[in-house]
């Protein structure tokens, strides 16, 4: 039984990814080469062959600094942590003291997903990696602290500075809801 396979070439190479003129030709010339020989050999092998991963080169490690992920890093103190947060008001410091978090509702789930991804760029960029928490379907919470040096560091706070640049697509229910919130907190203030 002879079975006929059609591919489309650019939906395959759209599949990969390819980014780069010259990689999406040779990508090219490897498909038609491989559909070329299609009638000898089966079609798990050409799938199998299609969507093979080359192996990435090995990147260099980061050199160790201050703001690496490590147990030599010091702790903020809270002097220092109380400076910081005013410049950072949608984070909040836990009970005892050793993290730092940001919550918020998302409009949907693509917005809350959009977010994590970029913040996942932003946070390999830096080095220094929070823990993400998707909840619910739209719920997001970033919890950031140093668990080599067991509590917040430099680095958690300048990383929850970066993490405040990245664009969300808040819930407008959650905006309403937070406005009516500092409004009734700056109201009890006032008294």
């Amino acid at each position: 039984m002879r079975m006929e396979i059609v591919f489309d070439v650019a939906e395959l190479l759209a599949l990969r990814g390819r980014a780069h003129k010259r990689q999406r030709e040779r990508e090219k010339e490897r498909a038609h080469l491989l559909l070329s020989t299609f009638n000898r050999c089966a079609p798990a092998d050409l799938l199998t062959a299609l969507f093979q991963k080359k192996k990435k080169k090995p990147r260099p490690l980061l050199p160790k600094t201050s703001l690496n992920n490590n147990s030599d890093t010091p702790l903020l103190s809270r002097a220092d942590l109380d400076a910081r947060l005013r410049s950072l008001p949608a984070w909040r410091l836990s009970p005892d003291g050793t993290l730092l978090s940001r919550e918020f509702r998302a409009k949907n789930f693509a917005a809350a997903v959009a977010f994590l991804s970029a913040a996942a760029d932003v946070a390999e960029a830096a080095g220094h990696h929070p823990d993400f928490h998707l909840t619910e379907w739209n719920r997001v919470r970033v919890d950031a602290t140093t668990h080599a040096a067991g509590g917040i560091t430099l680095a958690d706070a300048s990383l929850a500075a970066k993490l405040d640049a990245v664009p969300v697509v808040y819930s407008p229910k959650w905006l309403r809801e937070q406005a009516a919130a500092a409004a009734a907190k700056e109201g009890e203030g006032g008294r």
